[in-house]
């Protein structure tokens, strides 16, 4: 638990993220552990053993502990990177969703009953619930429909 407070103070200074800030943090738990050492040892030990409280955690447990924050820098750059990719996912099947199951669409006028009970243009709804931009033209079949009089003329 108190790694976890650890870190996250490291955080929050804006330590955690640079190589000089693992090695701050991994000195300054090598100190904290010597401190804890010192005051469970008090009174027990002679100087030699205090000696030995003091300079043992202070030389040997830098290193242990630099490579032991890099492994949970690691571990966190890579749980942020998951996060992303779900937040991406959860878009994308959001999409999905939105423009998947039956749709009820007026059999005369084409028109698109929303949600909300609304008919709606094809166009307008597809716009809305989705990335499509429509651009309009006439097929040939309504151009005889519609304008009889320009079927017998060559385009140019």
């Amino acid at each position: 638990m108190e790694m976890c407070v650890f870190v996250t103070l490291l955080k929050k200074f804006g330590i955690w993220t640079t190589t000089a800030g693992i090695s701050v943090a991994a000195v300054m738990l090598s100190v904290a552990i010597t401190s804890c050492l010192l005051i469970v040892f008090q009174g027990y030990v002679d100087w030699v053993g205090m000696v030995v409280c003091i300079l043992a955690p202070a030389l040997i447990l830098p290193l242990p502990l630099y490579k032991f924050l890099q492994l949970l820098l690691k571990l966190d750059a890579r749980e942020i990177e998951i996060l992303e990719k779900n937040n991406a996912l959860e878009k994308a099947i959001e999409q999905v969703r939105q423009l998947s199951g039956l749709l009820p669409i007026c059999a005369s006028c084409k028109k698109i009953r929303d949600d909300k009970g609304y008919w709606n243009e094809v166009e307008g709804y597809l716009r809305e619930h989705s990335e499509i931009e429509f651009t309009h033209s006439i097929c040939p079949d309504c151009v005889r429909t519609l304008y009889p009089e320009l079927e017998n003329t060559e385009p140019e």
